[in-house]
């Protein structure tokens, strides 16, 4: 590991393999290095962290950059066992290089009819385990959480369902990701290829991607108020298929109308708001989930934010993070709601 530039006078510092550490550094973190196993930036840290992983230390245009001036976490995180790549020890050594205090995963909860992007009934437990043993192995270097991304599907899955309480979870992230058609009797992918986004607005609402959207953001609400969970994951994940505004435009007044209806009812049930960097680190799309006009909105209503990747593989831990943070502070948030130490609280951006 290597500390480059001093920017500011020395102040609380630590130590990192015979190396101290004061705030205002510049901070170049070499991945998976041993001198780095362990360390923890200060709280109230004001340096800029690069994140180098090992095949890229000498390529500056690929540089994993995050501005981390607060406390460093992230609690949408996949793995093998679903749709994710790497086991979640190699994301929590990532985590631990990246000076993450708290990493929590977030695999998809098994679903009630096939599918291949989910945790299978027979691999919940073993996700369980993986994720519970390095709890206990990394206790002395991270806070590690176990919580599912768990799909709101009326009267078959949600957040708050009795399968999902028994699991004793530390957190659940609450999503929408199929609709049900017209009838309400289908199960059609709102995220998946473009190909089946198309399928969905032509054979559950006769072309009329309106319907869907509105469909959509009918069953966010329904899920904040009857299925609340921690955190609600990827707010407006409906655009990921409307490059260019090719379906719809976020301006109009009927798309803006559903998306306040959204942030009211989301306000009242007290869930976290994400802002998810995922789409753009898997290059879907152009801004975060949800976009910057919505964060404005979502803070005019009071509701809670926090940042996460919505990784699915190590070197997305902490994408775009440092503009997300910078998003946040420009819409009026001075703070992020965080698991730590057990408990949600708030923590400076």
């Amino acid at each position: 590991m290597e500390a480059l530039g001093e920017h500011g006078p020395s102040m609380e510092g630590i130590e990192v393999g015979g190396l101290r550490i004061e705030l205002f550094h510049l901070y170049v973190i070499y991945q998976g290095t041993a001198p780095f196993k362990g360390a923890r930036f200060p709280r109230g840290n004001r340096g800029l962290l690069l994140v180098l992983p090992p095949r890229i230390r000498h390529n500056a245009s690929e540089w994993e950059v995050a501005m981390a001036p607060g406390v460093l976490t992230n609690y949408h995180t996949h793995c093998y066992l679903d749709d994710g790549s790497n086991k979640p020890e190699e994301y929590v050594r990532t985590a631990i290089a990246s000076g993450m205090r708290a990493l929590g995963f977030s695999c998809h909860a098994p679903l009630p009819f096939p599918q291949d992007w989910v945790l299978t009934k027979e691999n919940l437990p073993v996700y369980i385990r993986e994720v519970s043993g390095l709890k206990r192995q990394y206790a002395d270097q991270i806070e590690i959480y176990l919580g599912l991304e768990v799909d709101y599907i009326p009267e078959l899955a949600g957040p708050q369902s009795q399968s999902m309480r028994s699991l004793r979870l530390d957190y659940t992230i609450g999503s929408v990701h199929f609709v049900g058609g017209e009838e309400n009797d289908i199960h059609l992918a709102v995220d998946g290829p473009p190909e089946e986004y198309l399928e969905a607005i032509q054979e559950g609402y006769g072309g009329d991607v309106k319907r869907l959207v509105r469909d959509y953001y009918r069953l966010v609400r329904e899920m904040v108020a009857e299925q609340t969970p921690d955190i609600v994951g990827h707010l407006d994940v409906i655009k990921k298929n409307n490059p260019g505004g090719r379906y719809f435009d976020e301006r109009d007044a009927w798309y803006r109308d559903e998306i306040m209806m959204t942030l009211e009812s989301l306000a009242a049930s007290g869930a976290i708001l994400e802002m998810n960097t995922g789409g753009l680190a898997r290059k879907r799309t152009d801004a975060p989930y949800p976009s910057p006009w919505i964060v404005s909105e979502a803070r005019r209503y009071g509701i809670p934010m926090n940042v996460n990747s919505d990784a699915h593989s190590p070197e997305h831990l902490v994408h775009w993070f440092g503009e997300a943070k910078e998003l946040l502070k420009s819409a009026g948030y001075r703070e992020q709601l965080v698991l730590l130490g057990g408990k949600w609280q708030m923590t400076e951006l």
